[in-house]
């Protein structure tokens, strides 16, 4: 289960990234909004390597948030984001520098509501090729995590993950902000989109 702060880290190969951004990290803060807090669905997490320079062209955080017991364990030259999820499926994907580490948490937008019942069922690396530029978009880290709920279940999710590259060419509605964008599929798009379950 996952309720409360989930953490991972990744490295740059070069050691001269390593030493400039070691001790940075990215810390994003997931809050999962109505209605997909009571249904469920699913969120891939993609943590994307940026430069140096890029990474410090993104807006630093306040002195404020850094003293707040979600920003405990930022070092200086680390950041915080935050964005809010309410889709059944959500395809998130934040920045982290090059050689630094990064992390990510989920939580109730709505603090009073049931605690968020969430469970990651698969990590690893892939990549899908854009049909309208024909590019190839590579995900390094990816994350799927199960948002449980009555009408969803980990298949659904599981299904998400393996059709991930088909519902990126469906081109879901996006949100963006320094750091951090969200891709929103429709029920239309993801009908068009996830593999069919046999039977």
């Amino acid at each position: 289960m996952l309720a409360g702060l989930f953490s991972i880290s990744s490295h740059a190969d070069t050691g001269a990234a390593r030493s400039d951004t070691r001790n940075i990290k990215s810390q994003l803060t997931i809050y999962v909004d109505a209605p997909v807090a009571q249904t469920g669905g699913t969120v891939l997490v993609v943590a994307k390597p940026v430069s140096k320079q890029e990474w410090d062209k993104l807006p630093a955080v306040p002195a404020q948030r850094l003293a707040s017991g979600n920003a405990a364990d930022i070092t200086p030259g680390s950041k915080l984001f935050e964005t809010v999820i309410a889709s059944k499926v959500s395809i998130v994907e934040f920045v982290y520098p090059e050689g630094g580490s990064f992390g990510f948490n989920l939580v109730a937008a709505n603090r009073s509501a049931p605690a968020l019942s969430t469970k990651r069922i698969l990590v690893g690396s892939g990549y899908y090729t854009d049909r309208k530029t024909g590019e190839r978009v590579d995900w390094k880290d990816v994350s799927a995590i199960h948002i449980q709920g009555p009408e969803v279940d980990e298949q659904f999710s599981r299904r998400v993950r393996v059709s991930s590259g088909e519902i990126m060419n469906t081109y879901p509605p996006v949100t963006r902000q320094p750091g951090v964008t969200v891709h929103a599929p429709t029920d239309a798009q993801l009908d068009a989109s996830l593999v069919k379950e046999p039977g």
